[in-house]
């Protein structure tokens, strides 16, 4: 018996099992890697974490990218960002003698009070208080 791949529809073209693999698993797969990795190079630059700059960057919509980020992440794209951006927050306080100005300059905080109201929103302690314990906790949850 020979082996006939089932043929799939996509709107008005018909496409094999292996072309519907690729356009429904791997696609999206290699763009949410390029998206974080995207991101994560970009952190410091908020006009490029933009939902509309990114969108507009993997070439989908504004809502889908959301939605494709969400659904991915189990957490929306601001919500991701904010986190990561703390995630060096944490380093650069526990690992440099960067002041909190120049922290919250490089990652494109507002002010220092900003900085330290979002840290204490995310962590649940103040950035003295951290500074005190000296141990990471948004690196050890692994949330992003």
């Amino acid at each position: 018996m020979i082996f006939e791949p089932q043929k799939y529809q996509k709107g008005t073209k018909e496409i094999d099992e292996f072309q519907f693999f690729t356009f429904v698993f791997f696609v999206p797969f290699v763009v949410g890697l390029k998206m974080y990795s995207s991101m994560n190079e970009h952190i410091a630059e908020p006009h490029l974490l933009k939902v509309e700059q990114l969108a507009n960057t993997f070439l989908l919509s504004p809502t889908y990218l959301s939605e494709f980020f969400r659904k991915k992440v189990k957490m929306s794209l601001r919500a991701y960002i904010i986190k990561a951006k703390l995630k060096l927050v944490e380093i650069r306080l526990l690992n440099s003698d960067y002041t909190l100005t120049e922290i919250a300059d490089e990652l494109s905080f507002t002010d220092v009070s900003h900085l330290s109201k979002t840290f204490k929103k995310y962590t649940g302690m103040s950035i003295r208080d951290f500074k005190k314990e000296g141990e990471y906790h948004l690196l050890k949850r692994g949330l992003c």
